[in-house]
């Protein structure tokens, strides 16, 4: 029975898309790598996060100097961020249902609680984790530690291809989301556990089976 909900943050709480894309054209000349152009976007999103730093030619041990930058640059953009709609619904209403929810991201957390804190829905939140772009496999297993929370009681949900290996790796069901970054049909492939094209279908799926498990109760 899932107890425990984690979220993945841009892309899949909070449309970060067009800041992202921003930031990623500011910082090109300082760590040698191509703009991306519109053209180059929806090519992009039919890709993996390890696809793109190799295309991109991003050195690995830069990656966490670009991380870090990224963040820093993140914070002076956080007032133009805003939720995906319905997005503050899903949370109140799985909060409401009895779920402990979370955050695991690669984004900062104090950009994530600013966002948060803006649409005061910060208090919703068990816990909120920062972790490495390609880490997110070991800050589930850390969060799940730190909160007492057994596998097969927890469930995670985000738009990219990395989130579906992170919680395989974790052995956690993963819920994909299709309004975020990759396409679904790239989504799909990954074979996730489900697949949400609204959060009303996040809603469905985790209310019912807690319904269904009072029932059986």
């Amino acid at each position: 029975m899932t107890k425990t909900v984690i979220f993945d943050f841009d892309g899949t709480l909070a449309d970060t898309f067009a800041v992202l894309i921003e930031i990623t054209n500011e910082l090109a000349p300082e760590f040698g790598y191509q703009p991306v152009d519109k053209q180059q976007i929806t090519q992009l999103q039919g890709l993996s996060s390890r696809e793109i730093v190799k295309i991109a030619g991003i050195p690995r041990w830069q990656i966490p100097f670009l991380l870090r930058r990224f963040k820093l640059a993140f914070r002076q953009k956080t007032d133009m961020v805003k939720l995906f709609p319905h997005i503050t619904h899903l949370l109140q209403t799985l909060k409401y249902a009895g779920y402990k929810i979370g955050i695991i991201s690669s984004n900062s957390v104090d950009n994530i609680e600013t966002v948060l804190t803006r649409y005061q829905i910060n208090h919703l939140f068990s816990f909120v984790y920062s972790c490495s772009i390609f880490g997110k496999s070991r800050a589930i297993n850390s969060a799940l530690r730190a909160h007492y929370v057994n596998a097969d009681e927890a469930i995670y949900v985000g738009d990219e291809i990395r989130d579906i290996d992170a919680a395989r790796r974790s052995k956690i069901p993963v819920i994909a989301v299709t309004w975020g970054f990759n396409r679904v049909e790239i989504l799909t492939k990954r074979q996730p556990d489900y697949l949400a094209h609204q959060p009303q279908e996040i809603i469905q799926l985790l209310v019912k089976e807690k319904v269904e498990n009072v029932d059986r109760s």
